[in-house]
């Protein structure tokens, strides 16, 4: 930015974020989102974005350290966190923290918010354990309550 202390910097770094993700260049999206939660009041927001460009360019190791901290919040950010360090915890071949997190975030008080997409990975996460008991006790919990959702046929 061209005013490195100016009122609106978290809201201009913000923009110029999610105009250079949108073209495809996440390194530099990254970097803004960065420059955007330090300038901010409560910059968790902003972290939480920077985690999902990280996951988005494959550096689940980068997203995770973002999300770690983020995942102590009891609001749908802090599930949102979960979710996200859960999948890059599968990403990263860590099934146990995987699972971890998955419990975590099933047992959230905003869990509902992002139910379908844990459940999608708990399902994913039994299928790689080859337990296919749980798999298809999870497919079949996710069906009942998310029966329309989107990807509810890759889970019949």
């Amino acid at each position: 930015a061209r005013f490195p202390k100016g009122l609106y910097l978290d809201r201009t770094e913000r923009v110029a974020a999610r105009v250079l993700r949108a073209r495809g260049d996440l390194v530099a999206a990254a970097e803004r989102l960065g420059r955007a939660s330090q300038s901010a009041q409560d910059g968790d927001a902003d972290r939480l974005e920077q985690a999902e460009v990280q996951f988005q360019r494959g550096d689940f190791a980068a997203a995770a350290a973002i999300y770690e901290p983020l995942c102590q919040r009891e609001d749908a950010l802090g599930v949102r966190a979960l979710e996200g360090a859960a999948w890059c915890a599968f990403e990263l071949g860590d099934d146990d923290a995987c699972a971890q997190r998955l419990q975590r975030g099933l047992g959230h008080p905003q869990a509902a918010t992002v139910e379908p997409a844990l459940l999608e990975l708990q399902s994913a996460l039994h299928h790689r354990r080859e337990d296919w008991p749980a798999a298809i006790a999870t497919a079949q919990r996710f069906l009942k309550a998310h029966g329309d959702h989107p990807k509810a046929s890759a889970l019949r």
